[in-house]
């Protein structure tokens, strides 16, 4: 049979042993748990980044439809531009015609300008008469 001295250092490695094995299991449920933690917090990080992901990309396509809308504002305003500068030039083309009389207008034109000669005229004459 064995001593009592070896039977309690027989004893007291065992409880070493079992002390060991229960520090063992306690640090890897620690680890495990720091594990899950992780896990769990980079799930959440993702989330929160695909969502500001989704909202970045949201506000970038309506920036674009707004680009997209001011460029038709500004080729409809273009056009109209164009188009009344269009419209000046043949309103100045009419004038230009009027003026001279090409524009089916020549009798009326012929008649103005005899008018003048004879108002003309008349104040020649009336010029006359009163420095007489």
């Amino acid at each position: 049979e064995n001593p009592p001295r070896l039977e309690n250092e027989k004893a007291e490695q065992v409880e070493q042993y079992i002390q060991a094995q229960k520090e063992n299991k306690m640090l890897k449920d620690q680890v495990m748990k720091a594990a899950e933690d992780e896990k769990k917090q980079l799930k959440a990080l993702q989330m929160q980044y695909r969502a500001r992901e989704n909202e970045v990309r949201a506000q970038f396509f309506e920036r674009q439809e707004e680009m997209v809308d001011a460029d038709k504002r500004n080729t409809e305003m273009s056009h109209r531009v164009a188009e009344m500068e269009e419209r000046i030039m043949e309103l100045e083309q009419h004038v230009k015609d009027v003026e001279s009389g090409v524009f089916n207008l020549p009798q009326a034109t012929a008649k103005i300008k005899e008018q003048k000669r004879e108002l003309e005229a008349l104040h020649n004459r009336l010029s006359t008469k009163t420095k007489d």
